[in-house]
């Protein structure tokens, strides 16, 4: 597979999501399979929007 694979905000945040292990290793293993073939792409705003949404009590 080649070219670049854009993150969203959902992803990031399903792999820290401990109430739903079967979307958090999805999440997680799409993370690191996109970092070992070096082509996962995360804009600013995915990390803010991922960051308020860590930030948020449940």
């Amino acid at each position: 597979m080649s070219g670049r694979a854009f993150l969203d905000t959902s992803v990031l945040v399903y792999a820290h999501d401990a109430r739903d292990p079967l979307k958090r290793e999805q999440a997680q293993q799409l993370i690191l399979q996109l970092l070992r073939e070096r082509r996962g792409v995360v804009s600013v705003q995915v990390l803010q929007e991922f960051f308020a949404a860590q930030s948020t009590p449940p």
